[in-house]
């Protein structure tokens, strides 16, 4: 075994000086009681330490000098490691840990081997008096060191899992803040509708646009802005492109909260987007973006789009 690839799957896991876990200290509740010995840790041996991820029976202590410890003789094999009475051993009788507290006299240690081979650490037995495991608790303290293997590495890719989400959320974070700062200098806003609910979203810019502060008006406040007129045909066109998947291409006048006119102009077609997790199951959704400019002496909005169940994607003209 290559200690710095041994290592370098240690720290790979990402457990060293995390906080204690359930499942690690069940394990070692689990192992004392097997083997009917009065401490059971579970050791992960670092460069110059061996660290104890869970420990029962052996209080207030995280970690010892590596140089000094049974486990770093433990992970050498494969089979589990143990010494009978540590006192007369010739490699261990003159060890600190046997000297003085918490004299050790038996140890027992069943290697931590994740994939690759690499045994990190120990699932580990100890007695201030001689003895020796019977085969069924050796059986036992085996299967319980390979839990202790899958849990690290199922534990680690959670952790991976939650740091790319982690990394993902930032990413996407950024898109939006640069979409919505793009969206400010173009004066583009978007909307989303749920057809079957009428639940109806604004984003920042669309509340600017219509000169509001609410968060999102509901869809009857919504076409409020527009004339009786105006309200038809906008209904007509959102339910043939929610239905039938009919590109909307529509200009209507709408009026401002403080009563400035302006003209919208409104481009959709459907798209593969769902609404949210809450929504699935084939609730239809309607979107749109806004895009604001002068045209002689009005400005126009620009709504680009409208979706289903699908969802829509918005193209604003220039």
């Amino acid at each position: 075994m290559i200690e710095q690839a041994r290592l370098s799957a240690l720290h790979s896991l990402n457990i060293l000086d995390s906080d204690p876990e359930p499942f690690f200290d069940a394990l070692t509740r689990a192992a004392r009681s097997a083997a009917e010995m009065p401490i059971a840790l579970i050791s992960l041996v670092d460069e110059g330490r061996q660290w104890f991820k869970a420990q029962t029976g052996l209080e207030d202590v995280r970690e010892t000098q590596r140089d000094i410890s049974f486990c770093t003789w433990a992970i050498l094999s494969e089979e589990i490691f143990e010494v009978e009475d540590a006192s007369i051993d010739p490699t261990f009788c003159k060890n600190p840990l046997v000297l003085g507290a918490p004299h050790v006299r038996h140890y027992v240690g069943a290697p931590i081997q994740v994939t690759g081979g690499h045994r990190v650490g120990t699932l580990c037995l100890l007695s201030q008096t001689p003895g020796k495991l019977t085969p069924s608790q050796r059986a036992v303290l085996q299967c319980l060191a390979e839990a202790a293997a899958v849990g690290m590495e199922q534990r680690a890719q959670m952790l991976d899992r939650v740091s790319d989400a982690t990394r993902l959320h930032g990413d996407l974070q950024k898109s939006q803040t640069l979409l919505e700062q793009t969206n400010a200098v173009a004066k583009v806003g978007g909307w989303e509708l749920n057809v079957d609910t009428n639940e109806l979203e604004w984003t920042q810019q669309t509340r600017l646009i219509h000169g509001v502060t609410y968060a999102s008006p509901s869809l009857e406040s919504a076409l409020s802005f527009y004339p009786e007129s105006a309200q038809g045909p906008i209904q007509s066109a959102l339910a043939s492109c929610a239905d039938h998947g009919t590109p909307i291409d529509l200009t209507v006048p709408s009026t401002k909260a403080d009563g400035e006119r302006i003209w919208v102009h409104v481009v959709g077609q459907p798209s593969s987007r769902p609404w949210h997790a809450s929504h699935r199951g084939g609730s239809r959704r309607l979107a749109s973006a806004l895009r604001q400019r002068r045209v002689g002496a009005e400005r126009i909005e620009i709504p680009s789009a409208v979706s289903a169940q699908y969802g829509f994607d918005l193209h604003a003209h220039p």
